[in-house]
């Protein structure tokens, strides 16, 4: 059934100069780069080349339009991270838009994080 494995995201405060990421990590968070103790070795779950769908539906109650994008970030120089977005989709209230994007080629740089994007739109 559709929706019935759904997150739900409510935001109070959300406007044009207040922009929101919501992700999943897929590899080493930066906060655990220096752990003490054991040697962390891992693998990232995202790779360039792959392609990633969501599926986002806005609420029929939602007061205004949200721009929504995919988003990634990525380890960069001097384990740096960096932020990449794909193009931006508009989100109605009341509507759904299905995103797909082939992540892109990051020079093997491994992939930290994926998630979705939105801020307001001006009306």
């Amino acid at each position: 059934m559709l929706g019935a494995r759904s997150l739900a995201l409510h935001f109070d405060n959300l406007s044009m100069d207040n922009d929101v990421h919501m992700g999943t990590p897929t590899f080493i968070p930066p906060d655990a780069l220096n752990m003490p103790g054991y040697t962390l070795i891992a693998s990232p779950t995202l790779y360039s080349g792959q392609t990633v769908h969501a599926r986002v539906s806005a609420d029929v109650l939602n007061s205004g339009v949200v721009s929504i994008a995919l988003y990634l970030k990525h380890y960069g120089a001097n384990d740096q991270i960096v932020i990449v977005e794909d193009a931006s989709h508009t989100l109605l209230p009341d509507a759904t838009v299905q995103l797909t994007w082939r992540v892109p080629d990051l020079a093997g740089q491994p992939i930290a994080e994926i998630g979705i994007g939105l801020k307001a739109e001006g009306s």
